[in-house]
């Protein structure tokens, strides 16, 4: 571990596209987090001989308590990428048990941690030993075929019951804009009592910032009329595509809208990526339907800590009120 260099701050921020590998996540490009975040992102990075051996990469809020380390809005995986080169599975183990000792021990100081990470690393020991907690999380997963009408195939009777009802009534229209997009998925939402925890100029600032990069696609179904019945945003890097925001407009009820727009997406998909991300859900019946596309679920793995003792406190006293103690 000596033998590692440490970049922190600006110096690795400055360097950090430079050193990206290839297969990194789209959610670890500097763009996509300065779209989200700003300036208020940060990266650790170690090497040895001047080649990336990790790095970790997180967001922070100031907060009148402390620097809270957070997970941007839309943003489902920050956290660790590791260089692991030998194939021999002990030495591979102690490597990443290494690394992971020395990107912890570089975090700054914070009151509050809070950090999901990419479906690959599901090690946390080094960040169990420094008294952090972890909760599995799960995310379903579909494998894109060259030939997407193999994926079809898997797919439930009433998948292909809605794919077939929504071709007869929609077709397919790339979308300019994110206004249908904020407005369905605020209109779905309401309807649930749930508040949503990014805007309408949030969403169309990382739509525009990926038509830049090439690094996503949003489509509308639209009918005869020229009325949006769904609207599905996606966003890609070189392995992998995730389904990043998505919902049908509530007058339409269930005409398979939505469930045409995966489709078609699958097919624009085929020979670009190799794997589709639905990007949850912990939700039993969104999680049975990603299931009926022939998904199978994958964890991974959410980190957190609180340092601040009042904080803690108060965290229990609002676990506790709503009855989630055992949650905390």
């Amino acid at each position: 571990m000596n033998q590692l260099e440490t970049l922190r701050g600006p110096a690795a921020k400055q360097h950090f596209a430079s050193l990206l590998p290839t297969d990194a996540p789209v959610f670890h490009q500097p763009w996509w987090l300065q779209t989200c975040c700003g300036d208020a992102w940060d990266v650790i990075i170690l090497l040895k001989n001047q080649k990336l051996q990790a790095y970790f990469v997180y967001a922070f809020r100031p907060t009148l308590w402390g620097r809270s380390i957070i997970m941007p809005s839309l943003t489902p995986y920050l956290g660790p990428y590791l260089v692991l080169e030998s194939k021999d599975s002990r030495i591979r183990q102690q490597e990443e048990l290494m690394l992971l000792e020395q990107l912890v021990k570089c975090l700054p100081s914070f009151v509050r941690f809070e950090s999901r990470w990419y479906p690959r690393y599901l090690n946390w020991l080094p960040f169990y030993w420094k008294k952090f907690l972890q909760q599995t999380r799960y995310t379903h997963i579909i494998n894109i075929p060259s030939d997407a009408n193999q994926l079809r195939q898997t797919f439930s009777e009433k998948i292909n019951r809605e794919i077939n009802k929504g071709e007869k009534k929609y077709r397919v229209v790339e979308a300019s804009h994110t206004e249908n997009l904020y407005g369905f998925t605020k209109a779905t939402f309401d309807q649930k009592g749930i508040n949503l925890n990014f805007t309408a100029p949030y969403v169309e600032r990382l739509y525009q910032s990926c038509m830049q990069h090439r690094a996503g696609r949003l489509w509308h179904a639209v009918d005869d009329h020229g009325r949006v019945g769904a609207a599905l945003f996606v966003v890609w890097d070189t392995t992998t595509a995730y389904y990043l925001l998505g919902a049908r407009a509530p007058e339409t009820g269930n005409t398979g809208a939505l469930t045409f727009l995966f489709w078609h997406c699958f097919k624009q998909l085929q020979g670009q990526v190799s794997v589709f991300d639905f990007e949850g859900s912990m939700v039993p019946g969104i999680g049975r339907y990603f299931r009926s596309f022939g998904a199978h679920y994958v964890p991974y793995v959410s980190i957190r800590k609180t340092s601040s003792w009042p904080l803690r406190l108060y965290d229990a006293l609002r676990y506790l009120l709503k009855g989630k103690l055992f949650d905390f």
